[in-house]
């Protein structure tokens, strides 16, 4: 008898986990998707046939599009929220947490598909009412843990004459995404370096700048972009 349980525990398991998988592929079929078709124009059959499943297996996952939706923008905030989690880790001096964050500033304002995702979600909360609370909630904790990340930074150094921090995060997200736009319809005129420069110049005024004793991570990164590949 022990032995029959084992093995109907290990199967439960394997289908939990071909679950779980399914739910996974179709998160990220639907992230890609909406990324670059946009959320209204994709269909679930969409979805599925881009994930390599059936209908049937999404409903046995999500109920509805605003469901996966949702599931969607929940594993982008748990992966913002590792990001900085993996930044603050206590083994990192504030030079390498500054290095740090303006590496990841940069690189996820830069991503052209999360930008698009994150102008999408937008977009869709503009012209879907039912929606924007799916959208305010990412949008506030995106910048909620962002700032609480400058928050100890600053204190962490000693800074205390620093903007509020929800302004700082704000203010980067708008021009982050305003760029990212440019970029896709201004190809020729916002180049990527244009665009990672502009980013970088705001990050050093109003992050780095408060914190003069940081210049050499800051430096340092600089040398390293302007070496050519060997």
């Amino acid at each position: 008898m022990p032995e029959v349980l084992t093995e109907e525990r290990r199967k439960r398991l394997t289908r939990e986990e071909s679950r779980a998988q399914t739910r996974e592929r179709l998160i990220d079929a639907a992230y890609r998707l909406f990324a670059t078709e946009g959320i209204e124009p994709t269909s679930i059959d969409r979805i599925t046939e881009h994930a390599g499943y059936s209908r049937g297996a999404f409903y046995s996952n999500f109920e509805t599009k605003e469901d996966l939706l949702a599931a969607v923008v929940e594993r982008e905030w748990r992966r913002s929220e590792a990001e900085f989690a993996a930044l603050a880790s206590d083994d990192h001096t504030p030079e390498q947490i500054v290095a740090g964050l303006r590496a990841y500033a940069i690189g996820s304002a830069t991503d052209r598909e999360q930008c698009m995702f994150y102008l999408e979600l937008q977009m869709y909360g503009v012209r879907h009412p039912e929606a924007r609370a799916i959208v305010a909630d990412l949008v506030q904790r995106d910048t909620k843990v962002a700032g609480a990340f400058l928050d100890r930074l600053f204190a962490k150094c000693g800074v205390t004459n620093h903007p509020p921090s929800d302004q700082i995060v704000g203010g980067f997200i708008a021009m982050a995404q305003g760029l990212c736009m440019r970029q896709v319809v201004e190809q020729e005129r916002m180049s990527p370096e244009l665009l990672q420069g502009t980013l970088g110049l705001y990050f050093d005024s109003v992050i780095a700048a408060f914190l003069p004793e940081l210049d050499s991570p800051r430096q340092a990164l600089q040398d390293r972009q302007a070496t050519p590949a060997s």
